[in-house]
């Protein structure tokens, strides 16, 4: 009996054979143990310290409550310390030390400068690959904490080609393993890392990887490795050139849909490498990346669509990717109906840059019949998508809009109407390019018709005194300028107050935009009655056609145009001349003239169309009549003392030796008696048979015109070379500045 229990106790006492790394026994659990078990680990001796660590492993793994009791117990220290022991030690510490780091505290704690070198140690054992997967399990776990991150760099052991060693381990836990340190090695994109996975080949590594069926496991882990190594510098394309990239981009082709948004994903990203342009257009990438576009997936779609854009800005690239094939396929993805990207605006956007990098594809958009939705798009306007979005469509259309062949393509009288309305409502960015797409429609019919209807000219001369955007301002005034070619356009402006607008522009507003100065004047040669009324003056080559009429008397208000008051009927004391013209006479005060002279020499003088505007019987027959006197060898100043002598004839009363007040008193009467036998303020100039030196100059001016001898019309102290004497000398001509031209030019003051 004695000898049989001491033989149990020796039994009991029977040392474990470290050697041996099965040779651990299981003891089984007592919760009582737990703090003696922790204190024993300070043990010099190795089996009573394996015992208590197989004790505390068992312990720890019943729930996660256990493993904070250990961590207040201070076992992450004690565990750390035995990395001296023997193996069977060192791996039960490392397992149970990767459980305890999974508490944020102990994490926290591992965290510190003063543990740089257990981590050390740590990466040392990994390193040499004596341990496998508790080691790797902790490593892992370590890669969380920061300061792990910067101590393994300084690790002149540490080489991550033993990890990728064990990326073909038959454990396939330890496979996994690998796989995860490395992919979180490869996101943290540490550089003296990453210059190690270029040397060991870890791309191309992956794309092996996901090119082998039986390795299905492990794709999505490879190509996230894959992802992370093209977000840093070192290794974001080195691998382009090699044959197995190549075989994965014939791969692509015909892949499943799974691996559509990954692998798009990475020819994304090449795509947008400057460097490697053309050696991506030697492989043909952009071959592979066209087949993505069979995706149903949006976000597949839309990466594709990046990825097409960034390849177009290589010009052959872009030539060889732009045929009717691939933008009916962008095309279709406008049609499509998404909750999260309702504007398709990726795809919107790739087409938009082949329109910038490539005339041809403004042909090809009409080809496919692009242009229907562009104009969907256009008449949704930003409520579809964002400014910058509708901003593309805009300048798409613009760009059709230059096009003598694609314009028809877009005319249409709500696409002018809509145009209105953008530029009215829309920000100074959009309106600007409303305007600069109107002004290409100026000669269009279409344009006209809703431009006038809609009071087009009214917005635009509205929008001049409140635009503080230069761009649009100038861009305006472009337009106004475009428009001088349409009479019933010009007309409209000028009733908008168009001149008085510019007019009252502030003057360094005026210096900076010389535009505006060019506006006035071509405004004023349009209509010689506002240039005379607002210049004082009409020039040689200002011929006066029909219905020049100048205002009698002073004048408050804008200028009166003779379309407005005959639609209103309210013609007030006005004079009017169709076809005349006037030379320089110093006058104070006109007479508002209109005129619709007989083109016919022999109608009657007396064919009145009582209440309104009458023609003027008169004047064609004085043109014709003096025109009989200046045939021959005739000099200029002989033809001017004619024509001087011919209106003073025609206009001669009232009687020389009325004092002032009475001629001017005879004149209105006569004035007066017109009007009451036309029925209308409106006088024709060849009613006319008293005049002064405002009547007589505009008499001859409208003769002179037509005479073809050159006059000009100033009124006040305008310099001109010569004055013609109408009052006093007839016809004589005065020289500007002498002391006769000075008495005649006081004579109307």
């Amino acid at each position: 009996m004695a000898k049989s229990k001491s033989s149990d106790k020796k039994s009991k006492a029977t040392k474990l054979d470290t050697k041996k790394a099965d040779d651990i026994k299981e003891k089984s659990y007592i919760t009582k143990q737990v703090d003696t078990s922790i204190a024993i680990l300070d043990s010099p001796e190795n089996d009573v310290v394996l015992e208590s660590l197989l004790f505390l492993s068992k312990y720890a793994d019943i729930q996660l409550n256990n493993l904070n009791y250990l961590q207040q117990h201070g076992m992450m220290v004690k565990l750390l310390n035995l990395f001296n022991r023997n193996i069977c030690i060192l791996r039960l510490s490392l397992r149970l030390l990767s459980s305890l780091v999974l508490l944020e505290d102990v994490l926290f704690e591992l965290d510190q400068d003063v543990y740089n070198d257990k981590i050390i140690e740590i990466a040392d054992i990994e390193a040499s690959s004596v341990m496998q997967k508790s080691t790797l399990e902790l490593l892992y776990v370590l890669l969380n904490a920061p300061a792990a991150l910067s101590t393994l760099p300084d690790i002149q052991n540490f080489d991550v080609s033993i990890i990728m060693m064990h990326l073909d381990n038959p454990n396939g836990k330890v496979s996994r393993l690998a796989f995860e340190i490395i992919r979180k090695l490869t996101y943290y994109g540490l550089e003296v890392f990453q210059k190690m996975f270029k040397e060991n080949k870890l791309v191309e590594k992956m794309f092996e990887v996901i090119l082998n069926p039986e390795k299905i496991e492990f794709h999505q882990s490879a190509l996230a490795i894959i992802k992370n190594c093209m977000n840093c510098v070192e290794t974001e394309s080195y691998f382009i050139e090699s044959l197995v990239f190549l075989e994965f981009c014939q791969w692509v082709k015909t892949c499943d849909q799974d691996y559509l948004m990954p692998c798009i994903d990475i020819f994304e990203k090449l795509s947008k490498i400057p460097s490697i342009k053309q050696t991506l257009f030697d492989l043909s990438i952009e071959d592979s990346i066209l087949y993505f576009l069979r995706s149903t997936d949006k976000k597949v779609l839309n990466k594709t669509c990046e990825a097409i854009s960034n390849m177009s800005t290589h010009k052959y690239c872009c030539e060889r990717l732009l045929n009717p094939t691939v933008l009916r396929e962008l095309t279709q993805i406008l049609y499509r109906e998404d909750e999260e990207d309702p504007g398709n605006e990726v795809a919107l956007k790739t087409i938009f840059d082949f329109s910038r990098r490539n005339v041809k594809t403004l042909d090809l958009l009409v080809f496919i019949e692009a242009q229907n939705i562009l104009l969907e798009y256009f008449t949704n306007g930003t409520a579809v998508v964002s400014e910058e979005s509708f901003l593309r469509v805009l300048e798409i259309l613009y760009k059709w809009s230059i096009h003598p062949v694609h314009q028809i393509y877009i005319i249409s009288e709500n696409f002018f109407e809509e145009l209105l309305k953008i530029f009215v409502s829309s920000s100074d960015k959009v309106s600007t390019v409303a305007c600069e797409i109107l002004t290409n429609f100026v000669h269009c019919k279409e344009f006209k018709q809703v431009f006038l209807s809609k009071n087009g000219p009214q917005i635009f001369v509205g929008a001049l005194s409140t635009t503080h955007g230069p761009k649009k301002f100038k861009n305006m005034l472009l337009f106004i300028l475009a428009n001088l070619i349409n009479t019933d356009i010009v007309m409209a402006f000028l009733k908008s107050n168009l001149v008085t607008t510019l007019k009252q522009l502030p003057q360094t507003t005026k210096y900076k935009v010389p535009l505006i100065d060019k506006i006035l004047l071509l405004t004023y040669n349009l209509h010689l009655p506002l240039k005379f009324f607002e210049t004082n003056r009409l020039d040689i080559t200002d011929k006066l056609e029909n219905k020049f009429y100048l205002i009698n008397g002073p004048w408050r208000t804008y200028f009166p145009f003779l379309e407005i008051l005959e639609a209103q009927k309210g013609v007030t004391e006005v004079e009017s001349l169709r076809s005349g013209s006037t030379i320089r006479s110093s006058m104070r005060s006109l007479s508002m003239t209109s005129w619709e002279s007989s083109e016919s020499v022999n109608q009657s003088p007396f064919d009145i169309n009582y209440g309104t505007l009458s023609s003027d019987p008169f004047l064609p027959k004085y043109i014709h009549h003096v025109n009989k006197f200046l045939k021959g060898d005739v000099t200029i100043a002989d033809k001017i003392r004619i024509i001087g002598e011919y209106v003073d004839a025609l206009l001669c009363g009232p009687k020389e030796e009325y004092t002032i007040n009475q001629k001017i008193h005879a004149f209105k009467l006569h004035i007066e008696s017109l009007k009451e036998r036309l029925g209308v303020n409106m006088i024709p100039i060849g009613f006319l048979r008293i005049g002064f030196h405002c009547e007589r100059a505009l008499l001859f001016k409208a003769i002179a015109d037509k005479c073809c001898v050159p006059v000009s019309l100033v009124k006040g102290e305008e310099q001109t070379l010569y004055v013609v004497d109408l009052m006093k000398h007839v016809g004589t001509l005065l020289e500007v500045g002498s002391k006769e031209a000075n008495e005649y030019c006081n004579l109307s003051k």
